[in-house]
């Protein structure tokens, strides 16, 4: 019923699953890093996990899986199959977090901060949040087949988000702190897109389809809006901004729309 520590190296010999039902703080704590081609589960029920050695350095973990925690903190590199945190709780990720199953990363959350770069050639990233998800200055996820977004919290664009291989999808409502530039082969913005405080400048960088059905700088109007040439412009949605708006590929409206600029 209480703390949970593994102070060594964790070997893992079978599929294993640690529960910790310690009702403040800490529950499950990995100080020195696990290993072994297994399956591990852990489960906090009313606490914290915190992952602070590196995960599946020699031999990647088949899964690791963080079924229940009030608040989960990955420290260190992991390698694994699969990445789940389905903890519902808190998320703090930093290091590398690679994935090379189909099943990539799925983070599912309240508060999230993303300071981690990410390899997950062949699956996708997804990220459900229902309080907010910070995207930090160290995120990278040049190497990703998909990032996406979705839940009730919106997204706080700490950086530029780059994703030249795969999808990038926000359901925002997204939030810009600073100008910003999304990369990505496709982009979909299906929530809201606003600036945090004065007027930002927001790029869209893909040679795909760039899908815009939520309303961009309807709440709090953008400085400018720029597409790149290639690919196409898919827009049902409103644009707002104090500036010029360039579309610089082709548009397709999909609903109606509006633009405003100056």
């Amino acid at each position: 019923g209480g703390r949970v520590q593994f102070l060594d190296q964790l070997v893992l010999e079978g599929d294993s699953s640690v529960v910790s039902r310690s009702v403040d703080g800490l529950g499950v704590e990995f100080a020195a890093g696990i290993e072994g081609y297994q399956s591990l589960a852990e489960r906090a029920e009313e606490s914290g996990v915190i992952v602070r050695g590196g995960v599946g350095l020699n031999s990647p973990l088949a899964e690791l899986r963080i079924e229940q925690a009030a608040s989960t903190s990955l420290q260190d590199t992991i390698r694994a199959d699969a990445i789940l945190v389905l903890g519902g709780g808190s998320i703090d990720a930093n290091g590398e977090l690679q994935a090379s199953g189909d099943a990539g990363v799925r983070l599912v959350g309240d508060e999230i901060d993303l300071d981690a770069s990410f390899e997950v050639p062949s699956g996708s990233v997804t990220v459900e949040n229902t309080g907010t998800l910070r995207l930090c200055e160290n995120l990278g996820i040049q190497d990703v087949a998909s990032f996406q977004q979705s839940g009730s919290g919106e997204v706080v664009l700490n950086t530029d988000l780059l994703a030249p291989i795969g999808t990038g999808a926000l359901s925002g409502p997204v939030r810009l702190p600073a100008d910003r530039t999304i990369t990505a082969a496709s982009i979909e913005l299906s929530g809201s897109v606003d600036s945090l405080g004065s007027a930002r400048a927001l790029s869209l960088v893909s040679q795909g389809d760039v899908s815009i059905t939520g309303d961009l700088g309807l709440g709090n109007s953008l400085s400018t809006l720029q597409t790149d040439a290639g690919g196409t412009t898919l827009l049902g949605a409103s644009v707002v901004a104090g500036g010029p708006v360039s579309f610089g590929d082709r548009v397709v409206l999909v609903g109606d729309s509006s633009v405003s600029s100056g």
